[in-house]
This record gives C-alpha cells, sequence and structure tokens, in this order.
C-alpha cells in the first residue's frame, strides 16, 4: 500500500468527523441561547399629527428577548424602544375638526417587529410583546382667546359711542402648531380685520373676519366672521334761542299787564338733528306762579319754558330746557285805556 493511499483513507475518515463536530458544535451553541422578559421598555409615539399632542397608556411595555448567553449584558430596557405609528388614526383636516373632535382615541396592536433595537447585534431578538395594544388619545392642541375688535377711523363728529363695540364670540377657540399657539399665548388675543368708523350712520351690527396668524386654525370654523355690536347716539349739543315772549294768563278786560322784559332767551339741549328742527316758536315761556291781577307796584316772579303742544312730536324727550335767561320777569298791572267812543252813525236826511 502506497503512502498516496493511506493519506487518502484518512481524509476520508477525517472531513466525516470535522462535519460531525461542526454540527455538535452549531447545536452547543444554540443550546447557549437565553431568553428572558424584560420591563420598562418605553413605549415612542412616531408621526404625531399637526395640531395634537398624542398621550399613550401604557407608558411603558415589557418584552421577551432571545440572545446569546455571552450578550446579556446588552439585553437591558434602555436598548429597546416600541415604536407607534399614529399615522392615518385620526382625523387631521383642519375644516373636519370640531368641538367633538378635540378629544380622540385608537388602539393600535403592537407585535415584535415594532420594537427597536438601538445598536444591538442581529442575534438578538424580540420574540413577545406584553401587553399586545397600546391606547392612543389624540388632544387636539386648542388655545382660547379674546376677539380683540380693531377700529379705524373716527366717528361722525355729531356721534358717539354709547360703550365701546362688543364682539359676538367675545372669544374662540383656536388650534395650531407649538410655536404659533406659544406666541398667541403672549397676548390670548385675536384680531379682526379693521372696523371703519367712519361708515357708521347709526346703531347697528357689523361682521369682519377674523385674522389668523399662520399656523393657526378656528376650532369652530364657522367662528370665522364675528358679529360687532355698534351702539351710538348723537352728541348733545346747547343752542340759545333768543327772545322768546313772555305768556300772561287772560286778564279782566279793565286791566293791561305790563312785562319787563316781554322776551327772554332760552338755553335747550338735544341731539343736533333735533335741535335743528325746534324754532323759537315751538317754545312758551310761563310764570312759575300766576301773578295777581290787580293793580299795584310790579310782582318780580320766575318764569319757565316749555314746549308748545304744537312742537314736532319726535322732540319731546329729546329736547331739554338747561335755563331761561332772564330767569325773573317783572309783571305790572295798570288800569287799561278807556276804549275811543264808538262814532254814530250818519243821519241822513
Amino acid at each position: 500500500m502506497s503512502h498516496e493511499t493511506t493519506l487518502r483513507e484518512h481524509l476520508q475518515l477525517i472531513l466525516p468527523a470535522l462535519f460531525i463536530a461542526l454540527v455538535i458544535w452549531i447545536i452547543a451553541r444554540q443550546q447557549e441561547l437565553e431568553t428572558t422578559w424584560v420591563t420598562g421598555v418605553g413605549v415612542v409615539v412616531t408621526q404625531v399629527p399637526p395640531y395634537m399632542d398624542v398621550s399613550r397608556s401604557p407608558d411603558e411595555v415589557r418584552i421577551r428577548v432571545r440572545y446569546p448567553s455571552e450578550l446579556h449584558n446588552w439585553v437591558v430596557a434602555r436598548n429597546f424602544s416600541l415604536q407607534v405609528d399614529a399615522r392615518g388614526l385620526f382625523i387631521t383636516e383642519t375644516e373636519r375638526l370640531n368641538d367633538q373632535l378635540v378629544l380622540q382615541r385608537a388602539d393600535y396592536q403592537v407585535e415584535p417587529r415594532l420594537v427597536e433595537r438601538l445598536g444591538l447585534p442581529h442575534s438578538i431578538h424580540v420574540i413577545d410583546v406584553e401587553p399586545s395594544q397600546v391606547q392612543l388619545t389624540a388632544a387636539l392642541r386648542t388655545l382660547v382667546v379674546q376677539v380683540d375688535i380693531v377700529t379705524t377711523g373716527s366717528l361722525p363728529r355729531h356721534l358717539e359711542l354709547i360703550a365701546p363695540p362688543q364682539a359676538q364670540p367675545s372669544e374662540v377657540q383656536v388650534t395650531g402648531s407649538v410655536a404659533a399657539l406659544a406666541q398667541l399665548a403672549e397676548t390670548k388675543r385675536l384680531p379682526t380685520r379693521p372696523v371703519n368708523l367712519g361708515a357708521v350712520s347709526g346703531s347697528g351690527q357689523v361682521f369682519p373676519t377674523l385674522e389668523l396668524p399662520p399656523e393657526v386654525y378656528l376650532v369652530n370654523p364657522a367662528q370665522r366672521t364675528v358679529t360687532v355690536d355698534i351702539g351710538v347716539v348723537e352728541q348733545r349739543e346747547r343752542r340759545v334761542y333768543e327772545q322768546v315772549p313772555v305768556t300772561v294768563l287772560a286778564l279782566p278786560g279793565e286791566l293791561t299787564a305790563l312785562i319787563d322784559p316781554p322776551a327772554v332767551d332760552v338755553e335747550v339741549e338735544g341731539p343736533a338733528s333735533s335741535l335743528n328742527q325746534l324754532q323759537s316758536e315751538d317754545l312758551e315761556i310761563y310764570p312759575v306762579r300766576d301773578p295777581v291781577p290787580e293793580p299795584g307796584p310790579p310782582q318780580s316772579i320766575g318764569v319757565e319754558a316749555h314746549l308748545k303742544p304744537s312742537a314736532p312730536a319726535q322732540l319731546r324727550g329729546q329736547v331739554r330746557v338747561l335755563r331761561v335767561i332772564p330767569n325773573l320777569v317783572n309783571f305790572e298791572f295798570v288800569p287799561a285805556a278807556p276804549l275811543p267812543p264808538a262814532e254814530s252813525p250818519a243821519v241822513q236826511d
């Protein structure tokens, strides 16, 4: 038997032996894998919808991990995280948001493939997760702000405000990005488009829209237009009506009244539109008490002014008498001058 033949026979025996040894080594290695539960693995929510804050329950899960025994020190909670993708779970279109959608909930089914291994070898495998689902609650990020009525121009000179303009609603709820809401929270006021006071001719309502900053939206889009109540009255003016005659009561035929002064001035107050309609002839002056109708020294009596019954009805309640100048008048009664004798009719022959 040659040396070459002997070597060939030896190799034929050695190779199977090596293969068997390798199989035994692999089996042994597999038998060295360990399995354990890791608690306190954090739940991370990704793809959070705009304008929403998403919370999760529970905040942590436990996972079952299989790993080679020599990597035991790597299998700790901080090296894993459960990734929960919130895309498509909630209504996010701002035009569909309303008070009913401020809170939305969804149950998210979890599985081992969603557990992220942070820099771990591929020989470490997650084979189970408990609990099997995570509840997500999406809370619309909101802020309540006051409606700030912006005005421009001035009221016409004859008008004045009864009270500051009032908006309905006076406050609105908005949503938006974190940065936009943080900036808006500094003032908590949302301005309207300017209301032109110069165009106001009387009390009424105007309907400006709200000026929304970028990335800010109304929770109730119907509130984009607000109602502003503007109450105005005419400014009250003072005017003096001169030489209004003093009136005395009917006298006996044998007496004549001497009045000093025979006419007075009257100062009144009222809206300009009412005073423009008022004439001196609409006023009457009477003594505050009746003078004694008998001959004697002058009687000094106070006088007061009133609107005549024939004055325009719309002036009543609008015009107010402030004073009469002078407010004392002398009344003196003297015998009336005798009437000249009546001429006798001519007698014809």
